[in-house]
């Protein structure tokens, strides 16, 4: 399943995004600032990464910079230390 995974989401999804960042050339998804699209993504790798155990991202350096960038943010880094832990 992990590996079934993998393949599905970086054929639909992690090689467009990528290839839209190195276009972009600003780190971000759409324009030179934080979005919702950056949040967005970074949150559905996040959920992936802990509902299956899969982390997708090191063969992306510009989604890994989105994500490891984004977690550094104070107040994303304490809702994500503290939120609930809920079933899916």
């Amino acid at each position: 399943m992990k590996a079934e995974i993998k393949k599905s989401v970086r054929e639909k999804f992690l090689n467009k995004f990528e290839k839209i960042m190195r276009e972009n050339g600003t780190g971000k998804l759409v324009g030179k600032k934080l979005t919702w699209a950056d949040i967005y993504i970074v949150h559905a790798l996040d959920n992936i990464h802990k509902v299956f155990g899969v982390y997708l991202i090191e063969e992306y350096p510009a989604l890994k910079q989105l994500y490891d960038e984004l977690l550094e943010i104070p107040s994303i880094l304490k809702w994500m230390e503290t939120r609930p832990n809920t079933k899916l």
